[in-house]
């Protein structure tokens, strides 16, 4: 289309013909006063939220089954399978926690479920079915009388003590790492024992020379004319060796020379000549084991002064006494009672439950060895309730010991 100048466009637009309005003025105010007197309508100002709302729930109305209708079977499967397992685990844990029942009424309850029986924890037990009743005597959350307490069996015990029927092997003492401690050991041959592994210190009194005589009661040490000692803690060990090795003799004198016939320098406990033999009352035993080493052995332990039995039993409970010593009796053992007969010493225990089998073994070969050194020949124990106990009857007296820690 061609573009035209303004001056052509006013010049046609002045060839229009001439329109005119012949219309009076009365005529166009009546035709357009009642459109200027008619008032606007207001809206409520509740009709667009309502109009909203209206829309949202129509288009979830179309949406939510198309979505559901496109979901994957297999996933709702899956959370269907979900819901279920947690369900029966759910009951599964109702049901351990039902600590009251045994195995039998279980079995029964479950026998008799077809008949509407509806207790979930004890089944209502026959007149005539004598077994049944017995069970449902025993409370549930005690132990049976006859069985006791269970606890966990080992496969491999670590017994402590030579029984008193086995043969006595001579005893070699060896300090410990540091030497705060004395062990003595029931071996055959010196020569053999790996210490060092055992978490030992080497024997201090290898170079001595023993002359028993039982007859006489008298027991002779000689050491080396050159003897020297260096430091007052093995000054100990060497006394303390000395009558640990000859505890297990009938003597009463303990005679120390010189190869040459005259008293020997023993550091701080200066010219010697004679060592008190071990005492009755005067070691009780609590249990050593150096760092990680794979041994543990009874270690005797002095008494700062003299003790009862009953006081003896109470410190194997106790901490200390060297750096890799621990307590012999388990904190929940209680000692409530303890009588003498004739060389025979029953101890009434009370207890909770015991960790292992090996820690009550521990305890009981502790108590037998303490009580040799207090003269009893005897043990019997009362109120240790277990089912099983492998190594000894505690339903009857138990001898006390030839000697502790056997290297067999």
């Amino acid at each position: 289309m061609k573009k035209r100048k303004e001056e052509e466009i006013e010049s046609l637009l002045k060839e229009l013909p001439r329109v005119e309005d012949r219309q009076s003025k009365e005529d166009l105010y009546r035709s357009i006063s009642p459109k200027l007197n008619k008032q606007k309508r207001k809206v409520a100002p509740w009709v667009l939220p309502t109009v909203a709302s209206v829309a949202v729930v129509l288009l979830m109305a179309v949406f939510i089954p198309v979505f559901f209708g496109n979901m994957n079977p297999s996933t709702m499967e899956e959370s269907s399978n979900d819901e279920r397992a947690a369900s029966e685990s759910s009951s599964t844990e109702e049901e351990k926690e039902d600590t009251g029942q045994d195995s039998a009424l279980l079995e029964d309850e479950e026998d008799h479920s077809d008949k509407g029986e509806e207790s979930s924890k004890i089944q209502e037990v026959k007149p005539n079915d004598e077994e049944a009743v017995e069970e449902e005597t025993v409370p549930p959350d005690e132990p049976d009388s006859q069985e006791g307490e269970a606890i966990q069996e080992s496969t491999n015990l670590d017994s402590l003590i030579m029984a008193s029927s086995e043969q006595p092997a001579p005893i070699v003492a060896h300090p410990g790492m540091n030497a705060e401690v004395i062990i003595p050991l029931a071996a055959s041959s010196n020569n053999n024992i790996p210490f060092g592994a055992m978490g030992l210190s080497e024997r201090v009194i290898e170079e001595l020379e023993y002359d028993v005589n039982e007859e006489e009661q008298r027991a002779t040490v000689t050491f080396p004319d050159q003897f020297t000692v260096n430091g007052s803690a093995w000054a100990k060990a060497i006394v303390d060796s000395i009558r640990w090795e000859l505890e297990a003799y009938e003597v009463t004198t303990i005679e120390v020379q010189s190869e040459s016939g005259a008293p020997v320098s023993l550091g701080n406990y200066g010219e010697v000549e004679e060592l008190p033999v071990i005492n009755e009352g005067e070691y009780y035993y609590k249990v050593y084991q150096y760092e990680d080493a794979a041994e543990r052995f009874l270690v005797p332990i002095p008494a700062a002064q003299t003790i009862s039995f009953k006081d003896a039993l109470a410190k194997m409970k106790e901490k200390g006494d060297g750096l890799y010593v621990t307590p012999a009796v388990p904190d929940h053992v209680k000692f409530s009672s303890i009588n003498e007969n004739e060389g025979l010493v029953t101890i009434q225990i009370e207890h909770q439950a015991w960790a292992s089998e090996q820690q009550l073994l521990t305890m009981v070969e502790a108590v037998l060895a303490t009580a040799k050194q207090f003269g009893y020949e005897e043990v019997s124990f009362e109120g240790i309730n277990v089912r099983r106990f492998s190594s000894y009857d505690l339903d009857n007296p138990i001898p006390v010991p030839s000697a502790v820690n056997p290297i067999r």
